[in-house]
Protein backbone atom coordinates (compact mmCIF):
# COMPACT_ATOMS: atom_id res chain seq x y z
CA UNK A 1 0.00 0.00 0.00
CA UNK A 2 1.34 3.41 -0.98
CA UNK A 3 1.51 6.39 1.47
CA UNK A 4 0.76 9.51 -0.16
CA UNK A 5 -0.06 13.47 0.42
CA UNK A 6 -2.29 15.54 -1.64
CA UNK A 7 -3.10 18.78 -1.79
CA UNK A 8 -6.80 19.67 -1.45
CA UNK A 9 -6.51 21.78 -3.99
CA UNK A 10 -5.80 19.00 -6.51
CA UNK A 11 -8.78 17.11 -5.86
CA UNK A 12 -10.65 16.75 -8.67
CA UNK A 13 -13.71 14.80 -7.57
CA UNK A 14 -15.26 12.67 -5.17
CA UNK A 15 -17.49 9.69 -6.56
CA UNK A 16 -20.97 8.90 -4.75
CA UNK A 17 -20.03 5.51 -4.86
CA UNK A 18 -18.27 3.89 -1.74
CA UNK A 19 -19.68 6.25 0.08
CA UNK A 20 -17.72 8.86 -0.67
CA UNK A 21 -14.59 7.40 1.29
CA UNK A 22 -12.13 7.80 -2.00
CA UNK A 23 -11.63 10.93 -4.06
CA UNK A 24 -10.29 11.69 -7.45
CA UNK A 25 -7.03 14.04 -7.47
CA UNK A 26 -4.26 15.99 -10.50
CA UNK A 27 -1.31 15.43 -8.49
CA UNK A 28 -0.03 13.35 -5.67
CA UNK A 29 3.54 12.94 -3.85
CA UNK A 30 4.56 9.16 -2.55
CA UNK A 31 5.47 9.56 1.34
CA UNK A 32 5.99 5.98 1.70
CA UNK A 33 5.09 2.35 1.11
CA UNK A 34 3.76 0.63 4.03
CA UNK A 35 4.04 -3.15 4.39
CA UNK A 36 1.79 -3.52 7.81
CA UNK A 37 -2.17 -2.67 8.81
CA UNK A 38 -2.68 1.08 9.09
CA UNK A 39 -4.22 2.08 12.25
CA UNK A 40 -5.71 5.50 11.58
CA UNK A 41 -6.81 7.23 8.72
CA UNK A 42 -4.24 10.57 9.68
CA UNK A 43 -1.09 9.97 11.00
CA UNK A 44 2.41 11.87 11.36
CA UNK A 45 5.50 11.38 9.48
CA UNK A 46 6.40 8.41 11.73
CA UNK A 47 3.28 6.71 11.55
CA UNK A 48 1.71 8.00 14.80
CA UNK A 49 -1.90 8.34 14.80
CA UNK A 50 -2.87 12.01 14.98
CA UNK A 51 -6.32 11.88 17.20
CA UNK A 52 -8.90 14.62 16.98
CA UNK A 53 -10.35 16.02 19.93
CA UNK A 54 -12.99 14.02 20.24
CA UNK A 55 -10.83 11.12 20.13
CA UNK A 56 -8.44 11.98 22.57
CA UNK A 57 -11.66 12.75 24.70
CA UNK A 58 -13.17 9.31 24.02
CA UNK A 59 -9.73 7.55 24.98
CA UNK A 60 -9.88 10.02 28.46
CA UNK A 61 -13.41 8.39 29.14
CA UNK A 62 -12.17 4.57 28.33
CA UNK A 63 -9.54 5.32 31.01
CA UNK A 64 -11.44 6.69 33.50
CA UNK A 65 -14.26 4.20 32.85
CA UNK A 66 -11.92 1.22 32.90
CA UNK A 67 -10.12 2.63 36.32
CA UNK A 68 -13.74 3.18 38.05
CA UNK A 69 -14.83 -0.51 37.38
CA UNK A 70 -11.63 -2.13 38.30
CA UNK A 71 -11.76 -0.28 41.51
CA UNK A 72 -15.60 -1.21 41.72
CA UNK A 73 -14.65 -4.73 41.01
CA UNK A 74 -11.72 -5.04 43.55
CA UNK A 75 -12.44 -7.24 46.42
CA UNK A 76 -9.50 -5.55 48.65
CA UNK A 77 -11.64 -2.30 48.30
CA UNK A 78 -15.26 -2.98 49.03
CA UNK A 79 -14.71 -6.64 50.11
CA UNK A 80 -16.78 -10.00 49.26
CA UNK A 81 -19.90 -9.28 51.89
CA UNK A 82 -22.50 -6.45 52.55
CA UNK A 83 -20.50 -3.31 50.79
CA UNK A 84 -19.81 -5.43 47.55
CA UNK A 85 -22.50 -4.54 44.13
CA UNK A 86 -23.01 -7.35 41.52
CA UNK A 87 -24.41 -3.86 38.96
CA UNK A 88 -23.11 -0.25 38.52
CA UNK A 89 -26.28 2.13 37.72
CA UNK A 90 -24.90 3.73 34.43
CA UNK A 91 -25.78 6.87 35.55
CA UNK A 92 -23.50 6.42 38.51
CA UNK A 93 -20.77 6.34 35.46
CA UNK A 94 -21.84 9.70 33.80
CA UNK A 95 -21.80 11.37 37.15
CA UNK A 96 -17.99 10.33 37.92
CA UNK A 97 -17.34 11.74 34.43
CA UNK A 98 -19.19 14.91 34.78
CA UNK A 99 -22.54 13.82 33.02
CA UNK A 100 -21.64 13.02 29.32
CA UNK A 101 -24.22 11.78 27.14
CA UNK A 102 -25.89 8.43 28.16
CA UNK A 103 -25.27 7.18 24.24
CA UNK A 104 -21.46 8.00 24.66
CA UNK A 105 -20.92 6.39 27.72
CA UNK A 106 -23.11 3.46 26.12
CA UNK A 107 -21.10 3.57 23.38
CA UNK A 108 -17.30 3.18 25.64
CA UNK A 109 -18.63 -0.02 27.72
CA UNK A 110 -19.64 -1.59 24.52
CA UNK A 111 -16.62 -0.65 22.84
CA UNK A 112 -14.65 -1.97 26.05
CA UNK A 113 -16.89 -5.19 26.05
CA UNK A 114 -18.39 -4.98 29.03
CA UNK A 115 -21.54 -6.95 29.82
CA UNK A 116 -24.71 -4.08 30.20
CA UNK A 117 -28.60 -4.83 31.70
CA UNK A 118 -31.21 -3.25 31.00
CA UNK A 119 -34.25 -3.35 33.33
CA UNK A 120 -37.43 -4.07 31.93
CA UNK A 121 -39.27 -2.29 34.79
CA UNK A 122 -37.23 1.14 34.84
CA UNK A 123 -35.66 1.12 31.44
CA UNK A 124 -32.59 1.66 33.65
CA UNK A 125 -28.87 0.65 32.14
CA UNK A 126 -26.49 -1.13 34.39
CA UNK A 127 -23.45 -2.86 34.07
CA UNK A 128 -22.75 -6.94 35.22
CA UNK A 129 -19.67 -6.31 37.49
CA UNK A 130 -19.24 -10.02 38.10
Amino acid sequence: MLIVKINPADVVSVPNDCSCQKCRVSKYEIIDSYETEIKSAVCDADGNPILSEDDEETNEIIDRVESYLAKKRDIDNYGAGEDRVELVELVDIQKMLNYPSRLRVLDVLTQLGEELYQCEESGKYYVTLY
